[in-house]
């Protein structure tokens, strides 16, 4: 048991981090760095080599747009396609993360919750929350 706190606690800092990091300036590291993470740890985990599909996969899913701009529906279609992966591999509970996202994006962008859930928040939250999702695989 508790090494499974433990590798969450870790998946989740480094989820957070790498995430964050790539949220305005750096999006090379969200968009390369997270997904080459995760797919190494995918195939420790599994030994396969058709795990490897991740990577191209999460670098799709991560360089896709969800800003102001775009509606809420597209916005839950890009979540989705950061956990597809994850599921594929087993985690199901990873289909969590796209209502959770839509929830905190809706509470950083609508007064008075926007001094609470402020955007790096949110970053850290979800970049945490795909972390422990490949965790789990």
């Amino acid at each position: 048991m508790e090494y499974k706190l433990i590798k969450y606690i870790i998946a989740f800092m480094i989820g957070a981090v790498l995430w964050r990091l790539g949220g305005i300036h750096w999006k090379w590291v969200r968009r390369y760095i997270l997904p080459f993470f995760i797919t190494i740890y995918a195939f420790m985990q599994k030994k396969k080599y058709k795990v490897l599909i991740v990577f191209p996969a999460l670098v799709y899913a991560f360089s896709k747009g969800y800003g102001t701009n775009h509606p809420y529906w597209v916005k839950f279609l890009v979540g989705v396609g950061w956990i597809i992966p994850a599921v594929i591999l087993g985690n199901w509970y990873a289909l969590a993360v796209p209502f959770i996202w839509i929830i905190l994006f809706k509470l950083s962008n609508t007064k008075p919750y926007a001094n609470i859930f402020l955007w790096w928040v949110v970053e850290v939250l979800v970049g945490g929350m795909i972390g422990v999702s490949y965790a789990n695989i």
